[in-house]
């Protein structure tokens, strides 16, 4: 079965967290085993900061109420910069899962773009962005920048460093994400 190339930056660079969105997607078995894990680049792009503010209304309202009104996304946008990410290799379900996952149509969009890899090979892949006309607050360094904007998480008091609660927690945005998916 041929793999879907997917390029992750920002949170989705992280193997955890594309697992810990298909787990709370109730995949299984195959569907948890992730290929790749390569490091990549896109060139001709700029990475910028969003937060609640130039989400739009439909996602911003479970992005508020599961993670607080400090949440923050990352986005590339066009420009004359390089981001830097991973390159993953997913099956269909996966890939679905994730477009799912990530409002696709609703907040953001999956694109085509041509990435190099750490070893100069120059493939196509997939990968997401917030809509067209949204706008961002900050453009950083896409090269070096922090993986996650969200450290705090969910508006508890438990250690994120505990598996179980951030699978739970998963599960809790994911029911959050369908009712507003629901709705528009």
């Amino acid at each position: 079965m041929a793999k879907i190339l997917f390029f992750g930056y920002g949170a989705n660079r992280e193997k955890t967290r594309i697992v810990d969105i298909l787990r709370a997607s109730n995949l299984v078995g195959d569907d948890l085993k992730l290929d790749g894990g390569y490091g990549a680049r896109v060139d001709g792009m700029i990475l910028g900061i969003q937060d609640l503010e130039q989400i739009p209304e439909v996602a911003r309202k479970s992005l508020l109420e599961v993670w607080g009104s400090n949440f923050r996304a990352y986005t590339v946008k066009p420009g004359t910069g390089q981001v830097a990410g991973v390159l993953w290799g997913l099956n269909e379900k996966q890939f679905q899962t994730l477009k799912e996952w990530e409002h696709d149509g609703v907040w953001r969009k999956f694109i085509e773009v041509e990435i190099t890899t750490t070893d100069q090979h120059k493939l196509k892949a997939f990968t997401d962005k917030a809509l067209d006309d949204s706008k961002v607050v900050q453009i950083v360094d896409g090269l070096n920048y922090e993986s996650n904007l969200n450290m705090e998480g969910m508006k508890a008091p438990v250690k994120k460093e505990n598996d179980e609660y951030r699978i739970k927690e998963l599960q809790v945005i994911r029911e959050k994400l369908a009712q507003v998916t629901s709705k528009s």
